[in-house]
Order: structure tokens, then sequence, then C-alpha cells
């Protein structure tokens, strides 16, 4: 399989691959698209935000839109605290296939914890962040690991 050239249809096309898309661990969730709704996420990406940033998901709690940047390999992936008068996005994954591998640690960590009630008679403990963010760190050394552990302990 090839893969085409233009950055926007190499996004649609590692999104529509994306293993896990749909994230919940207590009252946190992260949704990201299949490529097949990029338009519509753009609305969420700020003001600020320059060229070559591409909306991708969000956090459902507040809103905070999820995306990439496609200026660079691999598309760095970033969340956006809701502020549009500023572009200061933070870091979450390396690349959107290191995305990918985050979640799916984060789904281990999450089993039986997908809601509220559920989070609250079973919360994350701090061995089990602990022990998620290391093996973040060896999956992806870029990783933000100060976010994911944020939506852990949400």
């Amino acid at each position: 399989m090839t893969m085409p050239t233009d950055p926007l249809l190499q996004l649609r096309s590692a999104l529509a691959l994306m293993p896990v898309r749909d994230l919940t661990c207590g009252w946190a969730e992260i949704q990201i698209d299949d490529g097949t709704g990029l338009e519509e996420l753009q609305l969420r990406l700020p003001d600020a935000a320059p060229p070559g940033q591409v909306v991708i998901g969000c956090c459902t709690l507040l809103g905070d839109p999820i995306g990439v940047d496609c200026t660079r390999p691999g598309f760095p992936v970033w969340a956006h605290m809701h502020d549009e008068a500023s572009w200061e996005p933070e870091p979450i994954a390396g690349s959107l296939e290191a995305f990918g591998r985050a979640a799916a640690l984060v789904q281990g960590v999450c089993v039986g914890r997908d809601n509220g009630l559920t989070i609250e008679t079973n919360p994350v403990t701090s061995a089990e962040i602990e022990s998620f963010s290391r093996a973040l760190r060896a999956v992806d050394p870029e990783a933000g690991v100060d976010f994911w552990e944020l939506f852990l302990g949400l």
C-alpha cells in the first residue's frame, strides 16, 4: 500500500487505521475522529494556532481540542486547553503512531474505570500511574506524561 503524499490525505489514512479512538477513565474522555469528520472539528482550532495544525478530536469533559502538527513528520499530537487568545499546546505524543501506543496503555489502566462511579470506588493508584508513566516513556520518549497522568487522575 502506498501512502498519499498530501499531508491531510496521509493524516486521514492514519486516522482510519487508529486502533483506539475512544478513551474513557472515570470522568475523563478523549474522542479521536476516524478521518471523516475533520472539517467540523476545525471549528475547535484556536484562532492563534499557526498554519498546519489540524484538530483530530477532543477531551470531552471541557471540549478542549486534540490535534496534530501536519508540518512535522509523524504528526506530533498536542492538546490545547481552551484559550483562543494564545497558542500554547501541550505535547501529548511524539507522533500519531505513538499516540496510539499511549492510548493502548491508558486503556489497560482504565479497565473497570469507565465512568465516574467506578473511578470513585476504584481510583487509579499512584503506583499504577508511576508504572504507566514508565511504560509510556519507554514507548514514546516525547510523550506528554503530565497530560496523561492528569487524564488518569481525573
